[in-house]
């Protein structure tokens, strides 16, 4: 169990992991955090679980589900992503939500945004006023509404390398 003000004023210190629930008045900084993370800001190098941060959420790695303002995943989400305003990863496979705008490198899945939905690769759905796939030729990249994407041409040789 992780209490915490801000960091360094925090019971477990942040080398170390919690396993369970970190609370966390204004922000909370721990290796890995496993269970409940409920604060203002959260940060951590793993999260495992649910992810409740009012401001922003920044693992750099997401297995679960994530709710907040902004959200930034360094590598990878395998799970759910909701930003009030932001959602970014470097990796989905799941589901990305976020109010203004939703970014990642590969998205497996789908990215949902009010405004504009942005990926380099997609296997999967995109909704939303703007869809960028930017792996696809011009002037296709960028779409209204609805996406779809499948596997790319480089995906298909190396499956045909194996």
């Amino acid at each position: 169990m992780q209490l915490a003000f801000f960091n360094p004023l925090q019971v477990v210190v942040e080398e170390d992991g919690v396993r369970g629930a970190r609370i966390s008045a204004l922000y909370g900084h721990n290796a890995d955090v496993t269970g409940l993370d409920v604060g203002f800001v959260g940060l951590s190098e793993t999260m495992t679980g649910l992810q409740i941060n009012a401001a922003y959420n920044g693992p750099d790695d997401l297995d679960g589900f994530q709710i907040g303002a902004l959200n930034q995943v360094t590598n990878r989400v395998r799970g759910f992503q909701l930003g009030g305003v932001l959602s970014h990863a470097e990796e989905v496979v799941g589901l990305q939500i976020a109010g203004t705008h939703s970014r990642a490198e590969s998205v497996t899945g789908a990215q949902i945004s009010g405004i504009v939905n942005e990926t380099e690769e997609l296997r999967g759905l995109q909704l939303g006023v703007v869809n960028c796939n930017w792996s696809r030729p011009f002037p296709f990249q960028c779409i209204p509404v609805m996406s779809l994407g499948f596997a790319s041409a480089s995906d298909e040789d190396a499956d045909s390398e194996d």
